[in-house]
């Protein structure tokens, strides 16, 4: 006679919870992305020029698509079917719940890769055409939603702690589309910076400035050493911007370019806005004048 200790039995029913919670988590995701398929894409006018710069297409019709090959076809769904803040604020309280990884990204993707999908295009009023959705399309479009993009628990935590679920939400699916490593030292400045200037009126604009400056920075240096190089480097090209400006008021571009003398691309508002940015910080953060 086989005994069945009651551990063990535990332990079984831990583990189909486990199962259970999981087909759930995925069935949640899955079904809100097949709702964001079976929207009706409405061309706008910028849309428009892209196809015709794409695909030399002068009039959109309903049949245009027959004249299209099968990557330029993907090239076309894939353009259209990209995740927007309205699919990502929907699955951000799923995510929340606990840490996808890629093993969870392909499980995903095969659960949708499953169905026939296909993605509404509406070219015109009384024009709406149907592309079937392929499985690299599908992968793409699971892969653009970052959910195995996760960030560290105390950033979680703190961001709860300081902001309503709204904007919670709008920080965490900034996090998630960053493209940034997380280490002990971009934490630590992260957990002041959201604890010291959570209350400022363009605290928004400072954690996107972040988001991004963190991309460019190697660990191996410090913060501050990095965002008052970059506050450098900003200034000298608008000083480089002015110093053409100048020299065209008695020749050319052409005649500049000759002489070695190129233009400076930089957009002179954006990158003022850039230093007032970094100024904010290091004096918050760092107390720098």
């Amino acid at each position: 006679m086989i005994t069945i200790h009651g551990s063990f039995i535990k332990c079984l029913l831990k583990v189909f919870k486990g199962i259970h919670l999981l087909s759930n988590k995925y069935n949640k995701l899955v079904d809100i992305c097949l709702n964001f398929f079976e929207k009706i894409y409405v061309l706008d006018i910028d849309d428009k020029r892209f196809l015709d710069n794409m695909f030399s297409l002068s009039i959109v019709n309903e049949n245009f698509i027959n004249f299209l090959s099968n990557s330029e076809l993907e090239t076309l769904v894939q353009y259209f079917m990209f995740p927007d803040y309205d699919i990502q604020i929907k699955i951000e309280p799923i995510l929340n719940e606990s840490n996808f990884n890629n093993n969870d990204e392909l499980n995903i993707v095969t659960m949708i890769t499953n169905k026939n999908i296909l993605y509404k295009i509406q070219l015109s009023e009384n024009i709406i055409i149907s592309i079937p959705v392929s499985n690299d399309s599908i992968i793409t479009f699971i892969n653009r939603l970052n959910i195995a993009n996760n960030y560290p628990l105390n950033i979680k935590e703190i961001i709860e702690k300081k902001f309503l679920i709204d904007v919670s939400n709008l920080l965490k699916i900034k996090l998630r589309n960053s493209r940034f490593k997380w280490s002990d030292t971009n934490i630590d400045f992260f957990l002041k910076f959201i604890d010291i200037l959570s209350t400022h009126d363009e605290f928004i604009k400072y954690f996107d400035f972040i988001c991004e400056f963190l991309t460019e920075f190697d660990d191996n240096d410090s913060i501050l050493n990095v965002l008052t190089a970059k506050k450098n480097k900003l200034l000298l090209a608008i000083d480089r911007k002015k110093n053409y400006d100048r020299l065209l008021i008695n020749k050319n571009i052409e005649m500049l370019t000759l002489s070695g003398n190129k233009c400076p691309f930089i957009n002179e508002k954006d990158a003022l806005e850039k230093i007032k940015t970094i100024d904010e910080i290091l004096f918050h953060i760092f107390n720098i004048i």
